[in-house]
């Protein structure tokens, strides 16, 4: 995998987003709170954006670019529509992903002052990373019957299937299939791994400290998953 691939044009890789965006980039932010009720009529840069969009939808290959995008996103997220992420079928596929990947840069870098095209572009960079850094831990290191690695593969695994509820834009998709009963099914399944691998005795530090940064990665999504059914909630 080139490493140039996440690299492609700094200038489209630094953050783009608005405060308070709802997406998978605002995971572990702080939450912040107005000084004011005043309401400030002045354009915002968000506003600048929604009208760069609307300029740049108007274009018919942008249109196309934005179809890429979200079928590139749908092929990725087949990969763990079970609620698992199918390493072993991702391998298999990954060199062609990697080219459909590296067509969509190309046409996304054409159009870098639309926002929409980068946001979700970034976003799948992301996931496919995670996926192609996922795989050689998933498909080779489980077999070798240390408890503790099983555990921190299985936290590995558990990231990239979160990947799953969100959609192309890394925001929570509330339409995926069951999208609450995931999240708590996942949630529950996080704390019985959690503490079945605190029970565990001479775990070495490496797999120690990967399995809590993984574990710690996966707690943050899902609850970040949680507060979006919360927000639905409130608004019915």
């Amino acid at each position: 995998m080139r490493l140039s691939l996440f690299l492609y044009a700094p200038a489209l890789c630094s953050s783009i987003l608005q405060p308070g965006t709802f997406t998978y980039k605002s995971i572990g932010a702080k939450k912040t709170t107005s000084a004011s009720n005043t309401v400030d009529a002045r354009p915002t840069s968000s506003d600048a954006s929604i009208l760069t969009d609307s300029k740049c939808f108007s274009n018919p290959d942008v249109e196309i670019a934005d179809n890429s995008l979200k079928s590139f996103a749908q092929h990725l997220k087949a990969f763990v529509a079970s609620g698992e992420f199918a390493a072993e079928e991702f391998e298999w596929s990954a060199q062609k992903l990697e080219k459909k990947l590296l067509d969509i840069v190309d046409q996304v870098v054409r159009y870098h002052s639309c926002h929409d095209l980068v946001e979700q572009l970034q976003f799948l960079q992301h996931v496919y990373k995670s996926m192609m850094l996922a795989v050689p831990s998933l498909t080779h290191y489980d077999s070798l019957g240390n408890k503790g690695l099983q555990l921190t593969t299985f936290a590995i695994g558990l990231n990239v299937a979160i990947f799953g509820l969100f959609d192309s834009h890394g925001h929570p998709d509330y339409r995926a299939r069951d999208y609450q009963s995931r999240v708590y099914t996942f949630m529950d399944v996080l704390e019985f791994r959690r503490l079945e691998f605190q029970s565990l005795n001479d775990v070495p530090f490496s797999i120690r400290y990967v399995f809590q940064e993984q574990i710690l990665q996966a707690d943050k999504s899902l609850k970040f998953l949680e507060l979006y059914i919360s927000e639905r909630r409130e608004k019915r």
